[in-house]
């Protein structure tokens, strides 16, 4: 087995509390997976990417005034172009209003 062959992962909350992480302020950030196939509409099923389900995801975080920053992480090997574009349009929908007098992106 080669060094690389194992990778040890821990919890965030035991990297909070290694790194002396304490919680200050109303202000935060919202991190949103993406997994699987994309798809339209919407569906329950695990593993799945329906655009409905993420543009609402992704508007409830965009319009929740403590939320400054949206990370959206995807993992798919692609499907659908028009539920992509969709979801792509919330984000940057989400992009405008975040950045909105800010100087970063």
């Amino acid at each position: 087995m080669g060094k690389y062959d194992k990778i040890n992962f821990i919890s965030i909350n035991k990297y909070a509390k290694a790194g002396g992480f304490k919680r200050s302020g109303n202000d935060h950030i919202a991190l949103i997976y993406a997994e699987g196939d994309i798809i339209d509409g919407s569906t329950d099923q695990r593993g799945i990417i329906a655009s409905e389900n993420y543009m609402k995801l992704i508007r409830k975080a965009r319009l929740d005034k403590t939320i400054k920053a949206i990370v959206f992480r995807v993992n798919s090997g692609g499907g659908s172009s028009l539920a992509s574009e969709n979801i792509w349009r919330e984000l940057s929908l989400a992009k405008q209003e975040k950045t909105c007098g800010s100087k970063f992106w």
